[in-house]
């Protein structure tokens, strides 16, 4: 009697996708625009930043992060993130920045960027921008 043998990794990695008779249907990732966080904005500890003493950052520099710019964008104004963010669908970049042109310059601020895609072919895009103190936001020129 002859076996069939059922290869299921297609299988189940179609049904990972969300797709079924062929038919892909795009799960979200991310926080979408405009939606409220449900708990409290979460700061990564200080110490574990990479580089250790953060970047330093103008207002203007700051007022050019807004919602919707992609992950490479905001790698061009601010580098990479500065923390152990993960590696695959990773939602939040977060930053170690020393705001120039502020009365305290030995503040250090911490930016998170959260991003969200519609599609699994989208580019992650800022949904929303999270500073962990008021002091930190940028000044209106």
């Amino acid at each position: 009697m002859k076996t069939t043998r059922i290869d299921f990794l297609p299988m189940a990695a179609a049904l990972l996708l969300g797709c079924t008779a062929g038919i892909c249907v795009a799960q979200p990732w991310g926080e979408p625009p405009g939606s409220t966080p449900a708990e409290a904005e979460i700061f990564p500890d200080p110490a574990q930043a990479h580089p250790p003493e953060g970047i330093p950052l103008t207002p203007s520099q700051a007022a050019l992060i807004q919602p919707g710019l992609t992950k490479d964008q905001v790698r061009a104004l601010l580098g990479p993130p500065h923390f152990n963010e993960g590696i695959f669908e990773v939602v939040q970049w977060s930053y170690l920045v020393f705001p120039v042109g502020t009365a305290d310059l030995g503040a250090a601020c911490q930016l998170n960027l959260h991003f969200f895609k519609e599609r699994f072919n989208d580019p992650y895009r800022i949904s929303r921008i999270a500073w962990n103190s008021p002091n930190c936001l940028p000044q209106a020129s």
